[in-house]
């Protein structure tokens, strides 16, 4: 399914139960998991990785990517996934260094046939992978009320949460969880800045994450309307500090058609639109700068574009030929009436200009 397709496919699924506001790094309710997903590291080196899961059962794959050739199958009792961050469907867990991979309880139905929220509990698998390859699961780690899955550390030993504690969407906190202490730090993630509500609107639509996995970079909708305006929200998984860059440049009802992309060196992100760069953002200082409008070239003598003073002369030439040009069809059109019958006040003898001979500027 192309992107796009699932992205409208995913947004009128959300339409009667999504939130209003969604905030934090991670994918707001209910989508946070798929029954099978892939994912590889950062760089794009090392296995790739693949979930496919029953009620009862997951079987986390490792694949060669060079032929698809599936190198060890490691399973798990109960369905999880590897989770998903972006409603194009981009998938994430796995650590920087490819040591580590976390897997999420995906969210279920409650009574009414409705998406789960808020669920009682919540809970992750993460998923060893040694020096030679081999995988291992460690117990589930279940905690209490709701959370989804949002980044993980490039070393694999933090894993950030988006904790909702209320049935208010709005209502939530980032909190990261210690893998190698296995807690739960009493303390949310800290923020650069406070950021209301509002400012944080939106829903996830797609995201990128720096080579060595230590930056989170999600694009939000900010609301999806034409009045509202897309962002970009960082998030820096070692020191768990994070930014905010608004995106004047893209209205909320179209930053589905918005993708991101780092540099080789990861010094510059690019947010585009097809085969147009929107923005570029420095990812040091976070700067947006959007791209300068075309320049008229200036050819120096002897070749090239033409000069600016060149450009004047070329004007007013042509102005100068059409004005004589004007001038030699008036004066051929009088000399060819004949003599005025009628004498003054005659229509003839007044002869205004015809319409396709004015000429405005």
């Amino acid at each position: 399914m192309r992107r796009s397709t699932l992205c409208v496919a995913l947004a009128l699924l959300l339409g009667a139960v999504a939130p209003t506001a969604a905030a934090g790094d991670g994918l707001p309710v209910p989508v946070d998991g798929a029954k099978t997903a892939t994912v590889t590291a950062p760089d794009g080196e090392g296995f790739r990785y693949a979930s496919v899961a029953t009620d009862e059962h997951t079987s986390l794959l490792q694949i060669d990517p060079d032929g698809g050739e599936i190198k060890g199958v490691e399973g798990i009792d109960g369905r999880y996934s590897i989770p998903l961050v972006g409603l194009d469907g981009t998938p994430s867990g796995i650590s920087g260094d490819g040591t580590r991979i976390v897997l999420i309880h995906p969210r279920g139905f409650d009574s009414s046939g409705g998406f789960e929220f808020p669920r009682d509990e919540s809970t992750f698998v993460p998923v060893d992978v040694g020096p030679d390859g081999r995988m291992k699961a460690q117990s589930p780690i279940t905690l209490r009320g709701d959370f989804s899955f949002d980044a993980l550390s490039p070393d694999g030993r933090r894993l950030f949460l988006t904790e909702y504690p209320s049935s208010d969407y709005n209502d939530y906190s980032v909190r990261e969880y210690d893998l190698e202490r296995n807690r739960l730090l009493p303390d949310p993630v800290l923020v650069a800045h406070e950021v209301s509500p509002d400012e944080m609107r939106g829903l996830p639509m797609t995201r990128t994450t720096s080579p060595d996995g230590r930056w989170e970079y999600t694009l939000y909708n900010g609301g999806g309307r034409r009045s509202d305006e897309a962002f970009i929200h960082t998030l820096d998984t070692e020191r768990g500090i994070s930014h905010c860059v608004d995106l004047p440049m893209v209205e909320g009802q179209s930053a589905w058609r918005v993708d991101l992309g780092l540099s080789d060196d990861a010094g510059t992100l690019n947010v585009t639109r097809g085969d147009t760069t929107l923005a570029t953002l420095d990812t040091e200082t976070f700067a947006l700068t959007e791209p300068l409008a075309p320049e008229l070239t200036v050819a120096p003598e002897g070749g090239g574009s033409p000069s600016g003073l060149a450009i004047g002369a070329i004007a007013v030439g042509i102005t100068l030929l059409v004005g004589t040009a004007l001038g030699l069809r008036r004066r051929r059109r009088d000399a060819a009436l004949p003599a005025d019958p009628f004498g003054p006040g005659d229509p003839v003898a007044a002869d205004p200009a015809p319409e396709r001979d004015r000429v405005s500027t």
